[in-house]
């Protein structure tokens, strides 16, 4: 199981030169065994990040999400309690989206696909890049 922190599920979808070789193969072997996931967090920060100018797409950020949703591709995974929780319990770094992320990523025994250093840095939860 393989869930995609926002960028690296932003870059698969509009660039997917920006990630390497090897995590482009793990989505790929994901997507064959239906085990792609996407937090609904990652949505959120999407909606926040195109709301403040801080992304841009090539159509609004609603059909943005709205095409990735139609691909099939992506399963998304709500925030529930236990992954609230779990939140805070991991104790990273302050930025909430990847703590929620990270947590839902641990919650469900996955592999997160992630860039972030301090992410990648806190073994607290697998990561793959």
């Amino acid at each position: 199981m393989i869930v995609l922190d926002t960028h690296a599920w932003i870059w698969f979808v509009d660039d997917p030169s920006k990630i390497k070789k090897k995590a482009l193969e793990i989505i790929d072997d994901a997507i064959v065994d239906q085990n792609l996931y996407v937090s609904c967090i990652s949505v959120w920060e999407v909606m926040m990040l195109a709301s403040k100018g801080r992304i841009q797409f090539s159509v609004p950020a609603e059909s943005w999400l709205d095409r990735c949703e139609k691909t099939g591709l992506f399963s998304f995974i709500p925030v529930d309690n236990a992954i609230s929780r779990l939140s805070v319990k991991m104790n990273l770094h302050g930025d909430p989206a990847d703590r929620f992320i990270a947590a839902t990523a641990v919650h469900h025994g996955a592999t997160l696909v992630t860039k972030d250093r301090k992410l990648r840095a806190s073994h607290k939860v697998d990561t793959f890049w």
